[in-house]
């Protein structure tokens, strides 16, 4: 029994580890790809109020808030990441202990004023999706 316990001891710290350098080479790589400089910044979502996205500029971080009940807006901590290329928007996700590193990609386009933000539905059609906003923390 005590050699089992020890065995997924060690697989634990093994896959802990490589989890990490997983995670570290996202980063670097996310650091690398293009970011398009107009979607920097908080969005709020056209169906909801309460939901907002932020693309972040410096972590190249994708975090998402929403507006509870009594007005308070918070922050999800985010393991999630963005970059663009070729009309894409691509969000990353950390990998865990469990998963390796999940990747969605989204058809996007902006607005002529570049206030909205338009993504692909599965029809191949594009709607708006999110409208450009101040910070709403």
């Amino acid at each position: 029994m005590k050699k089992v316990l020890l065995l997924i001891t060690l697989s634990l710290i093994v896959a802990g580890c490589s989890k990490d350098k997983v995670n570290k080479e996202l980063r670097e790589f996310i650091r690398s790809q293009e970011h398009d400089e107009y979607l920097i910044g908080w969005w709020v979502n056209t169906d909801d109020a309460d939901s907002y996205i932020l693309y972040d500029d410096v972590d190249f971080k994708e975090i998402h808030a929403y507006r509870d009940k009594d007005g308070v807006v918070s922050k999800e901590d985010s393991h999630h990441y963005w970059y663009t290329k070729d009309g894409e928007l691509y969000s990353l996700r950390e990998a865990t202990l469990l998963t390796g590193v999940l990747e969605c990609q989204i058809s996007y386009r902006l607005s002529d004023d570049k206030q909205t933000l338009m993504v692909k539905d599965a029809y191949g059609q594009f709607f708006d999706a999110y409208r450009k906003v101040d910070p709403p923390l």
